[in-house]
């Protein structure tokens, strides 16, 4: 029984090794007679893409898990819970990775900043098409205090030195829904900004993005480089395949700390308490309008 398992498991292998070769083939026959030889399709590229997108991907406890307070209620316990990556950093990747498909972009690069196990969301981002991991290392209580301005100056570093054209980001986390770093790194690096994107076309210097606001849809233009940030519409992220995922984890990540780019993380900000929100009263059902208004007298609410 091992054998056969063994057989039909090289088997599968055999045949997705046999369709990626075929894919390649055909992709090769395709830009061999539209785009012209590798050569014409490089100096494409360099002419009319921008050169990187940098996405900054936060490690967040999954909404679906139980979040409790610590007792000195100095924030939450994330001992023992599990992490995935921010729902908007994920859309945001997903644009980036969507740009670079359509030949907007030559590559992209993620950005995470965190303990060890914020890899696990640059492998994610690796898996569904990024080109580059950048895992900023901050920990213990360097990481507790880590604020949006500390991220905003590491990534602006970072966009610096990798030469980036645009940073895509998720326009807010969902554990503190800060909703900061956007704007904060587009006023570090003195680019324009737009933030909550449903929608981002890209001309020949500048960017259009549409912006959902109260009432209606907002429509922007900025010159590049400029920093975005996704909202929940902007797209539907992709699900990695498992080849793709095989294959992120064999693929380098950077590793740096703040130091090494200058930025200093001491925290700005004291969180004074982090409480759980009130017990919500049970309703209760009343007979008529006049004991609605004698209990709303009681309360001192009329």
């Amino acid at each position: 029984k091992a054998r056969r398992i063994k057989q039909a498991r090289e088997e599968a292998q055999a045949e997705i090794e046999n369709y990626r070769k075929e894919r390649e083939r055909q992709f090769r026959q395709y830009e061999a007679k539209y785009m012209g030889s590798k050569e014409d399709v490089a100096a494409k590229i360099e002419k009319n893409t921008q050169h990187m997108i940098a996405t900054i991907n936060k490690d967040v406890e999954r909404d679906k898990d139980k979040i409790r307070v610590k007792p000195d209620k100095t924030g939450v316990v994330t001992e023992g819970v599990k992490h995935s990556m921010n729902p908007f950093d994920e859309i945001a990747v997903e644009e980036a990775v969507r740009m670079k498909e359509k030949k907007i972009a030559s590559e992209v690069i993620a950005v995470s900043c965190g303990p060890a196990q914020a890899q696990e969301v640059l492998r994610t981002a690796l898996a569904m098409g990024v080109d580059k991991g950048i895992h900023v290392e901050v920990s213990g209580s360097d990481y507790e205090t880590l604020q949006p301005i500390h991220v905003s100056k590491i990534l602006a570093k970072i966009a610096q030195n990798e030469k980036a054209d645009m940073i895509i980001v998720g326009k807010q986390a969902i554990d503190d829904d800060s909703n900061q770093t956007a704007q904060m790194t587009a006023a570090v690096l003195d680019w324009p900004q737009a933030t909550f994107a449903s929608k981002v076309e890209k001309g020949d210097k500048e960017i259009t993005v549409t912006r959902e606001v109260d009432g209606g849809l907002e429509t922007i233009k900025c010159k590049l480089p400029a920093v975005i940030s996704a909202d929940l519409r902007l797209n539907e992220p992709r699900y990695a395949t498992l080849p793709n995922i095989m294959k992120a984890k064999k693929k380098p990540i950077n590793k740096i700390a703040p130091k090494d780019l200058g930025v200093d993380i001491s925290p700005r900000i004291k969180v004074i308490s982090v409480e759980d929100p009130p017990v919500r009263q049970a309703g209760v059902i009343l007979p008529d309008v006049d004991t609605l208004v004698s209990k709303l007298k009681e309360g001192g609410h009329i």
